[in-house]
């Protein structure tokens, strides 16, 4: 779990910051699209554990977006045919 708000964090400064309305549109859209598979606190479930990976296949904002958008081909993880800021929010 702390992990979780340190990588929130980080993206908060990173990006700036963020509004208390994005951060609900983007938990939002988490626990529609993500949770089902990965959680609702990102540890798996039906799918991979997405927090507190030793080896995290995307490390940087760009690249969560880009596996959100596109999936990972023959690994399971669908792609979402979602705008950018839903992904972004994500």
């Amino acid at each position: 779990m702390i992990r979780i708000a340190a990588l929130a964090l980080s993206w908060a400064l990173y990006d700036g910051p963020a509004s208390a309305q994005s951060i609900a549109v983007g938990k939002q859209q988490y626990m529609e699209r993500c949770a089902g598979c990965h959680g609702e606190d990102g540890t798996g479930g039906h799918g991979p554990a997405i927090v507190n990976l030793s080896r995290p296949r995307a490390t940087s904002r760009e690249t969560v977006r880009y596996v959100i958008l596109n999936g990972i081909p023959g690994g399971g993880m669908p792609s979402f045919r979602i705008a950018e800021e839903e992904a972004n929010a994500i």
